[in-house]
């Protein structure tokens, strides 16, 4: 009779160190993460870096996005309850058509999964120095008010100046 083989990553997600690879699939890999950076420019923008992790997916990358985009998004993922899927993309706009995204570099999407406060986030990174073969992932996971707002406020303090980093992370009701 054979060996039963049981499926371990090659490369444990971050933040997974001293996790025993041998464990069920689904508890193997470390919550859903969202994290950012930004350097904040004196012109009105800030480039958003963004490292993101779900279900052992993983990847990084960045925008610049308006700074006044950035606070419109922390404010309308802060609202309760939340009326509508609030987004906020970044990449390389289109020459022809103005305000026309024709590359996303960065999309962060939150959006109301059931009544009970489910909240599901879709994160989106592309790697822009790749014209000829685009490297990129998609991503979600899912959150609650309470996470979504605290992301929310750190945010704010991110592009003023006040944080470092703004995290979101996953939780299940």
């Amino acid at each position: 009779m054979r060996p039963r083989l049981k499926w371990k990553p090659l490369l444990s997600p971050p933040g997974d160190a001293g996790r025993s690879p041998t464990k069920e699939m689904s508890s193997s890999f470390a919550p859903g993460r969202l994290q950012l950076t930004a350097h904040v420019d004196d012109d009105g923008t800030a480039d958003l870096f963004a490292i993101a992790t779900s279900s052992g997916f993983a990847g990084q990358g960045s925008a610049w996005f308006n700074i006044s985009e950035i606070r419109d998004f922390a404010t309308r993922i802060a609202m309760y309850p939340l009326q509508d899927t609030v987004e906020i993309a970044g990449g390389f706009f289109s020459d022809s058509r103005p305000g026309e995204l024709v590359q996303t570099h960065l999309s962060i999407c939150v959006y109301l999964l059931d009544g009970r406060g489910q909240l599901g986030v879709r994160v989106t990174l592309t790697d822009p120095h790749h014209a000829d073969a685009i490297h990129s992932v998609a991503l979600e996971f899912r959150t609650i008010y309470n996470r979504l707002e605290r992301f929310s406020r750190d945010l704010l303090n991110l592009v003023d100046g006040r944080a470092t980093e703004a995290v979101l992370e996953e939780e299940l009701l």
